[in-house]
């Protein structure tokens, strides 16, 4: 079994220098705009995440987009690079796949069309923009991340898995306590969380109060540190506050972390029915059955005999010939339940109708096609 990670990134640019203009506009007026609608590529309260800090260049800029680099890949590279500010979720060229060799990403700045794996051009015409850089190789365009990602739309409802990022400190005392952030993300938008202790003690006494607005407010204010066990914020957000005496916290000290859904151009599969990213590209391997008795031709990218899975079909019913009587099993041989083997990323996941799709089985980030490991991050 390959084991699933759902990915870990409407125009191109939303108008990105008309925000700029806003944001300017409103800091002369003394007011600061909401920016809680897609971090983490915007503003928080130690980094400054904005439209031509990292990314875009007003004049004499490298790319068509008015981009600090012309190259889309290099410029998302920039930040997702293991010394960047997306270090935790560094996307190595080098660690793109080559079917049936090695990598664990889907393969980027690769040609559009590609016989072997199956793919073709999208149909979806936000993403068959942004098919990049076409020449001779590859007439019809590279995909490129942002043909699957729109970096400034983090937008639930097209389904993925959501990501609480891990806490960091921001303002240190020298004190002794740590903070932990978990919980499974669940908000309609996405937040950058600031916790702050106000009250100084151990994790069974201190105090903290915490924003979602890079401090311009607070949601509650003296709220108990937990005593080392879990504290909810909101929208299925956890911290865990970590550290004996009476010094452990110490006020003023402050942690960030973001919650955020994965920055999609189209709908997962398992967003519900319908919804076709993977089998936007990949349609030729889509062996589904349109009920008129008729099926798709589908090659596998060795070119060898059919070996595509079908999609779009039920999961069998316990007591089904062939299948386990207790449903799917986990890497380690059990049967599947809440990650019962302790890995979540080897779970076989069904879609909203609880059907197969191709996400049931495939990882599209840190896939490392091993079923006894866990896939990071």
């Amino acid at each position: 079994m390959i084991p699933r990670v759902r990915a870990p990134l409407s125009t191109a640019c939303r108008c990105a220098l008309l925000r700029c203009l806003v944001f300017g506009l409103a800091a002369l007026a003394g007011t600061s705009p909401a920016q809680a609608e897609d971090p983490p590529h915007w503003l928080s309260s130690s980094i400054n995440i904005d439209c031509t800090s990292q990314c875009h260049v007003p004049h004499q800029a490298s790319g068509g987009n008015l981009t600090a680099n012309a190259s889309n890949v290099a410029l998302c590279q920039s930040c997702h690079n293991p010394a960047g500010l997306a270090q935790d979720l560094s996307i190595n060229s080098n660690d793109a796949a080559v079917p049936g060799v090695d990598g664990y990403h889907h393969g980027f700045d690769v040609c559009a069309l590609n016989t072997e794996t199956g793919a073709q051009p999208p149909l979806d015409n936000e993403m068959l923009l942004r098919l990049m850089g076409a020449d001779v190789p590859c007439p019809q365009g590279y995909a490129v991340c942002s043909t699957c990602h729109n970096q400034h739309s983090s937008d639930g409802s097209l389904g993925g898995t959501p990501r609480v990022s891990p806490a960091k400190q921001t303002t240190a005392l020298g004190s002794t306590g740590t903070v932990t952030s978990q919980g499974t993300f669940n908000g309609a938008e996405s937040f950058w969380y600031l916790i702050e202790i106000d009250g100084q003690g151990s994790q069974a006494t201190a105090t903290f109060q915490w924003s979602k607005d890079n401090g311009t407010s607070w949601m509650q204010t003296g709220v108990a540190a937990g005593n080392g066990g879990p504290v909810t914020l909101a929208d299925g957000v956890e911290v865990v506050f970590t550290g004996g005496g009476g010094a452990a916290f110490l006020v003023g000290e402050r942690w960030e972390f973001s919650g955020s859904w994965p920055f999609l151009r189209a709908a997962l599969e398992l967003a519900g029915a319908g919804s076709v990213m993977c089998r936007d590209c990949h349609r030729e391997w889509d062996l589904t059955c349109p009920g008129d008795g008729t099926c798709p031709s589908v090659t596998t990218w060795n070119g060898g005999s059919v070996k595509s899975h079908p999609v779009r079909v039920a999961y069998p019913v316990p007591g089904t010939e062939g299948f386990y009587d207790d449903g799917p099993r986990e890497g380690d041989g059990t049967a599947q339940g809440t990650g019962d083997d302790g890995n979540p990323t080897n779970d076989l996941i069904f879609d909203g109708n609880s059907d197969i799709e191709c996400l049931t089985c495939h990882g599209v980030h840190y896939a490392d096609s091993n079923t006894l490991t866990l896939d990071q991050p």
